[in-house]
């Protein structure tokens, strides 16, 4: 069972205070690897989209070069 960041880390540093900060460290990496992904994913999404763009540009191009 899931239980939330507050909970996970009160319960843990109820019994073990290394333990809670060490599991606050590894949260605070995860989302920060987490916002960097999402960047990361989001300028991919934008260059497929740029890609696909250029792409149909190209063949139009190339339809009216054989038409001529």
């Amino acid at each position: 069972m899931w239980v939330c960041r507050y909970e996970a880390v009160t319960y843990v540093s109820q019994y073990r205070p290394t333990a809670a900060k060490k599991w606050e460290q590894e949260l605070q990496t995860l989302g920060e690897n987490n916002a960097r992904l999402s960047i990361a994913l989001q300028e991919s999404t934008n260059n497929v989209e740029h890609w696909k763009k250029q792409l149909l540009d190209c063949k139009e191009e190339g339809d009216r070069l054989q038409e001529k």
